[in-house]
């Protein structure tokens, strides 16, 4: 169940504390109710795409397939995570549709909707209804 449009709902930040891996990506369902999944290549070394939450430094970083990135987190009265602005480096992806998906990666990221646990699982849900799943990821 999404939260109303003007708030965002997430775990406290020391439950999402750690390392996630981006494993599935799923578009809004179409007119029969079916989401398609959106095709995840990993970056030019095979890496793929990872967010990490800090709780002890208040931060989230990452890699989103061409580039590192990383931002602010503070918490709203309601304890859900709110992402402050973020930077990246500023590499070229080999190919274009990398760089489509590491934009539209950081658009979601920045503008979620939900963050939920399922399990072992972390679940952003994207104002557009994008839902992408990451499990998590020891230590590199």
């Amino acid at each position: 169940m999404l939260p109303d449009c003007n708030s965002c709902s997430s775990p406290p930040l020391s439950q999402l504390n750690g390392r996630w891996e981006l494993v599935r990506w799923i578009y809004p369902p179409n007119a029969s109710g079916k989401g398609q999944i959106r095709k995840i290549p990993h970056g030019d070394n095979g890496e793929p795409i990872i967010i990490e939450f800090s709780d002890e430094k208040k931060m989230i970083t990452g890699y989103s397939g061409c580039n590192r990135f990383f931002g602010t987190i503070t918490t709203d009265s309601k304890n859900a995570i709110e992402i402050g602005k973020m930077g990246s480096t500023r590499m070229m992806c080999a190919e274009n549709y990398r760089m489509e998906l590491e934009k539209d990666f950081l658009n979601q990221l920045q503008d979620y909707r939900s963050i939920q646990m399922k399990n072992d699982q972390l679940l952003l849900i994207g104002r557009s209804g994008d839902v992408l799943a990451f499990g998590r990821r020891g230590q590199p």
